[in-house]
């Protein structure tokens, strides 16, 4: 359980997050790379994905309250049961928009009742760019990632790589093994923070994507209310360990800088490997 995670504000966002219109900045001696290309497509009508209200319903806020006591006495959140998924490390590739993407497909999987697998982000990030150190639309990632899926990290010659003639021989068979099979637009015009939500109280992961901040993470782990009854969400960073508290902070309902109100968000809701056996 996450305990003390620091809550991101417009007032500390510069040292969390890195000064306005970074492409990358230094925390904990690390350059850590920033940008990612927003979704052009409108809601709905982005590839890979089907729009949210169309298969689940909203959980009205008046409800929030009651589940989240609910899911606090039980320990019942997706950070609860996800203590075997570590904590990703882009280093110093701009591939956020990949890393978020593949993190929710482990949370998805191991959601499901499989053992955790470290997959390589990269397997999915590669192709989307063409093997260069750059960022993109996560919405191509998790449409890569429906197509071809993502490898174990063990098939890669060493971490962050974009080298793939380095990489094991049958890396892009594996991939092919754990392959998204259902995930939902959640950019809801006016209810994206809803949406989100919704997830969280249903522990289903979410990646999303900040245009105050360039980045791409995933999330939907805890809902809290503050003190002044501003509902706040659990995210994680792929920055390593030595990010928050272990990878984990806080973003609280609203837009801006420092603030939790996504701009584009997906949420991954079935990972199967259809083309393993696992028993």
């Amino acid at each position: 359980m996450i305990l003390n995670a620091p809550l991101i504000t417009p007032e500390n966002a510069d040292f969390y997050c890195g000064p306005v219109n970074a492409r990358a900045v230094n925390f904990d001696g690390q350059v850590r790379m920033l940008s990612f290309r927003p979704p052009a497509a409108p809601y709905g009508e982005c590839r890979g994905t089907v729009g949210a209200e169309r298969l689940m319903e909203l959980i009205p806020r008046s409800e929030w309250d009651g589940i989240i006591e609910q899911k606090d006495r039980e320990k019942s959140w997706l950070i609860d049961n996800v203590a075997s998924v570590k904590v990703k490390d882009q280093s110093s590739l701009r591939y956020c928009h990949t890393y978020g993407t593949v993190s929710t497909m482990e949370i998805a999987l191991v959601m499901a009742g499989y053992p955790y697998e470290d997959l390589s982000a990269e397997s999915v990030g590669g192709p989307v760019t063409n093997w260069r150190n750059q960022g993109a639309d996560p919405l191509d990632d998790l449409e890569q990632a429906e197509k071809f899926g993502a490898c174990l990290a063990s098939y890669m010659d060493r971490p962050n790589s974009l080298n793939p003639r380095l990489w094991k021989p049958g890396w892009e068979h594996d991939a092919m093994g754990r392959r998204v099979l259902e995930a939902y637009d959640l950019r809801i015009p006016g209810k994206e923070f809803d949406a989100v939500v919704t997830c969280a109280l249903l522990n289903i992961p979410v990646g999303l994507g900040y245009a105050w901040w360039g980045h791409f993470i995933h999330g939907g782990f805890q809902v809290r209310r503050n003190k002044n009854g501003v509902y706040e969400i659990l995210e994680r960073n792929s920055w390593g360990a030595s990010y928050g508290e272990d990878g984990y902070f806080w973003l609280a309902e609203g837009r801006g800088r420092g603030q939790g109100t996504p701009d584009w968000s997906f949420a991954v809701r079935v990972v199967i490997p259809q083309e393993r056996n696992l028993s």
